[in-house]
């Protein structure tokens, strides 16, 4: 039986590819390099800020090297003269807009908030690890679970290594006292899928997220769930 349901936060409990999107390309275009587009996120989120201002900022390069070899005649807007962003610089840019538009387009996917109100009441346990840095993490959770009761929160900080390392899920269930038997880890990408594996917890992954099904079972996913309403079910023995 599973007593500890942890989950993933972006494009698993929360829908937040406009807004992270829309502040890395605010980030790109104060130095003219071109926006990517929003589907194209869904690619990149999953590994941390880091990981996405530094690839989003080489996909804009590749990009605007593409559109200046396709014009002769135009520079597309962008002013040779100013300097070439590190990936520092776009982090800094990125974390500043993210934090200061307080993520008005993010929400919960339809039925998610039920599932997990089901699942405290039926005495499952709930737990967050996410990529996304813990102040943002946490802030989002009360912004928009404020009556589920999570026994953790963690995002990331120098606490503990970020996932796929498996230390904040040995973590939360050596304070609970629960079995990797016990546990059950949700998310939508490879990264939660090997995160849960190397826990030698119950691997599920979720479709309405950012990443596809061969994705997802290619990183150890055993069971992968269509929409959020199959989370309790699935959890509690019933489907």
């Amino acid at each position: 039986m599973i007593l500890l349901a942890v989950f993933d936060l972006d494009g698993t409990l929360l829908d937040t590819i406009e807004d992270l999107a829309e502040s890395v390309n605010y980030a790109l275009q104060q130095y003219d390099l071109p926006a990517i587009e929003y589907g194209h996120y869904k690619k990149l989120v999953g590994k941390g800020a880091l990981n996405l201002c530094e690839v989003a900022l080489k996909t804009s390069m590749d990009l605007r090297g593409e559109l200046s070899f396709a014009s002769s005649d135009s520079d597309f807007g962008i002013n040779k003269e100013r300097q070439t962003p590190c990936t520092q610089d776009i982090l800094n840019l990125f974390r500043k807009k993210y934090e200061s538009a307080m993520y008005p387009k993010t929400k919960p996917y339809a039925g998610i908030e039920h599932q997990l109100d089901l699942l405290q009441n039926k005495g499952v346990m709930l737990a967050v690890i996410s990529n996304k840095p813990d102040k943002n993490t946490k802030e989002l959770i009360l912004q928009h679970f404020p009556k589920i009761l999570f026994k953790y929160i963690i995002g990331d900080s120098e606490a503990f290594p970020r996932k796929p390392n498996p230390d904040s899920l040995k973590f939360i269930m050596d304070k609970l006292n629960v079995t990797a038997e016990q546990t059950a880890f949700l998310g939508d990408s490879d990264t939660d899928m090997i995160t849960a594996v190397s826990a030698k917890t119950t691997p599920i992954g979720v479709l309405w997220g950012f990443r596809d099904e061969e994705e997802l079972v290619n990183a150890g996913a055993k069971i992968i769930l269509n929409n959020p309403a199959e989370i309790y079910p699935i959890l509690t023995g019933r489907l």
